[in-house]
């Protein structure tokens, strides 16, 4: 969906009716490829069955994976997660648990462990070399080695994310707080917001270094 730069009104209303994304006008190229590509490869899950996991045999599934720094993870990682979740949510829910997911990991690297502010990530994408800062970023020696570790819980009717970073955290509260009156500045500053909606619960540490987010099952309670 398109909006004007920094109408929120329109950017809750189209999240709140089921858009995946929102690009504010005027439309640039790269953010039409980027949100095309993205949504793309997580609409659709491998068709392979995961059939040995059988939701009434599990009481309990924990999985914890490392990324790195390459947000080139991302896509397959959320895929990975979401065909152990087959027993436990429906399609619908596992596409919105893929593109929550994709959000806050994308966060995760991109502002955390590379630390790229949203000033300099908004300035590249207008000016179309973003990838080339993320590959700059990644070879940085100090953020060579950084990595975002992601554990998976499923248990008591409910599954869990747990998100952590190696960068230096940042004001999470603001996104938080009273959301319906947010400003949201641009195009690439509601990757938290999408995933209130996306999830049922969303925690950061004080720090804001990490966040659970908690998806219910039918009927279930965390």
């Amino acid at each position: 969906m398109l909006t004007e730069s920094g109408e929120s009104a329109g950017t809750l209303s189209a999240l709140r009716s089921g858009a995946g994304g929102v690009i504010d006008k005027p439309v640039r190229g790269e953010q039409i490829r980027e949100l095309a590509q993205r949504y793309e490869a997580l609409r659709e899950e491998p068709s392979e069955p995961s059939g040995y996991l059988v939701a009434g045999l599990v009481d309990h599934l924990d999985v914890r994976m490392l990324l790195g720094n390459d947000t080139a993870m991302v896509t397959p990682a959320t895929h990975l997660f979401t065909r152990f979740l087959e027993p436990f949510f429906d399609e619908s829910d596992r596409t919105s648990i893929r593109l929550g997911l994709y959000e806050i990991l994308i966060n995760a690297i991109e502002h955390g462990s590379l630390e790229i502010d949203f000033e300099t990530k908004t300035k590249a994408l207008e000016q179309e070399h973003y990838l080339h800062v993320l590959q700059e970023r990644r070879a940085e020696p100090r953020f060579a080695d950084r990595s975002v570790t992601v554990e998976m819980k499923v248990e008591k009717g409910a599954c869990r994310f747990i998100v952590t970073d190696e960068g230096n955290g940042f004001d999470w509260r603001h996104w938080m707080d009273g959301f319906d009156e947010l400003n949201i500045p641009g195009a690439h500053g509601r990757g938290i917001l999408m995933t209130r909606f996306y999830f049922d619960e969303v925690h950061y540490n004080d720090h804001g270094n990490e966040v659970v987010l908690v998806k219910l099952m039918a009927n279930g309670q965390p």
